[in-house]
């Protein structure tokens, strides 16, 4: 798997996290790369560098996914793989972070 910084990787290098009360709203601008990916798997975790797990994927075109039912005050680190049909993770976005928080 490649990862975003990769000169021949078409991967995700934008991954934006937004806060809100109980949950993360995460943005990025879809790539035209050949092959186009098939879906996006959502990677999670508490310590930034540290484990992360798959929580989610999405085929959205809008390159949008809100995180909910999040801890407030509680950190989130994300990243995004593009994949193949076959599940197969092409390549690593950047990772992004942010904790929610009551306003």
């Amino acid at each position: 798997m490649k990862a975003s910084t990769d000169p021949a990787c078409g991967c995700v290098a934008d991954l934006t996290a937004r806060a809100k009360p109980g949950e993360v709203q995460l943005t990025w601008n879809m790539k035209k790369t050949r092959p186009m990916p098939h879906h996006y798997n959502l990677y999670r975790g508490t310590i930034t560098g540290g484990l992360i797990s798959r929580f989610g994927s999405t085929t959205s075109t809008y390159s949008t996914y809100l995180d909910k039912g999040l801890t407030n005050g509680t950190p989130y680190f994300y990243v995004v793989r593009e994949a193949a049909a076959n599940d197969s993770e092409l390549c690593q976005s950047n990772q992004a972070s942010a904790t929610p928080k009551l306003r």
